[in-house]
């Protein structure tokens, strides 16, 4: 409860204790802060999940498992329509390789260079915040039938392809 604000607490029963809305600062307990960075993030990985049915139903596909370098990459499709996961669980950045079709393009929905949080809209209460690409948003193209790219330490990207 409250890890997307930041929050924290002891074990039960004392952590049992109100939200942290960030409208309701300052609290009275100046070490409780809502965490904005946190909780933006929580909000992005929301959004992307919510925006890509194929990351909720599809089917699974391995593409690459390097334990060596600490890389994991897989797909996820529904209704022929992909999406790919590239994980690096290691602390050095790394250059992956991933099969795909030649000038293929697609958009990484984890960068905020190239996608874009649309906030819900407050009128409409089942609203939730969206995300879309940027007009500038960067393209990986595929070559001789591989996708490449490089994710920093620990990075995480959502390879989406641009329709063509």
């Amino acid at each position: 409860y409250g890890d997307e604000a930041g929050m924290w607490g002891p074990s039960d029963p004392s952590d049992r204790m109100p939200m942290w809305w960030k409208d309701a600062e300052p609290f009275d307990e100046p070490s409780y802060q809502f965490n904005s960075e946190q909780f933006a993030s929580y909000q992005w990985a929301i959004a992307v999940r919510r925006g890509l049915p194929q990351l909720q139903n599809g089917s699974f596909h391995p593409l690459v498992m390097d334990d060596a370098h600490g890389v994991y990459a897989f797909a996820r499709e529904l209704d022929h329509k992909i999406v790919c996961v590239v994980m690096n669980r290691s602390d050095k950045a790394a250059k992956v390789r991933l099969p795909a079709v030649n000038g293929s393009a697609f958009v990484d929905w984890m960068n905020n260079q190239q996608m874009e949080l649309v906030p819900a809209d407050l009128n409409q209460p089942t609203n939730r915040p969206s995300i879309r690409p940027k007009l500038t948003a960067h393209q990986f193209v595929a070559k001789e039938g591989v996708l490449q790219l490089e994710l920093g330490a620990y990075g995480t990207t959502i390879l989406v392809p641009v329709p063509q």
